[in-house]
This record gives C-alpha cells, structure tokens and sequence, in this order.
C-alpha cells in the first residue's frame, strides 16, 4: 500500500484532512472467488477535525474506494462445482466519525 495525505489548520479550531491511496490486493486471480472478489484499490479520503477545546475534538471523515473490474475464470473443481466465469463490480464508501476527550 502506497500513500500520502496532508493536514491544513484552518484556524485554532478547525483541521481539514485529505489523501490518496493505493493498495495493491492480495488476492490472485486464480483464487478470486465470490466470497472475496477483491482487487486493486484506489482511495481518496477527505476529513476535519473541529477541536472544541484543548482536551475536546471531534473528528469526521469520508473515504471512497474505487475497486478495479475483477474477472473471474474458475473452472470447474470441488470447490466451484461447475465453471465461473464473470467480471466483478465494487466500490466501497466509508463514513467515520469520532469524539476524542484528553484528560
């Protein structure tokens, strides 16, 4: 997985967040099946941090996940029982959010 982000203080208060990502799937094609139709990943993230107070902060943040079209060439096995042929389609959205209190 290769990355890079960066933070911008916008003010005392407020902290903007952004990044990009690459990450490389582990899983090779001879072995993709449906239970885990992964492939190569491309990220973008966006985030803020809002600090309340000195020991106060909240954070949100927003990342998309661009998956590569995954083929599937499975001939017929045990575990297939039959051939799978096909091209998988994903994308993954993700929403954090948290409240963060030093003491």
């Amino acid at each position: 997985r290769a990355g890079i982000g960066a933070n911008y203080q916008l003010n005392g208060a407020w902290k903007l967040r952004v990044g990009l990502a690459y990450d490389k799937s582990p899983v090779q094609d001879s072995h993709r099946t449906p239970r885990l139709p992964d492939d190569d990943r491309r990220w973008v993230a966006i985030g803020a941090q809002y600090a309340a107070s000195p020991r106060l902060a909240v954070d949100v943040g927003y990342a998309h996940l661009f998956v590569s079209d995954t083929p599937s060439n499975l001939l017929d096995s045990p575990v297939t029982r039959g051939n799978l042929v096909g091209t998988y389609r994903s994308n993954v959205n993700i929403v954090s959010a948290q409240v963060r209190y030093s003491f």
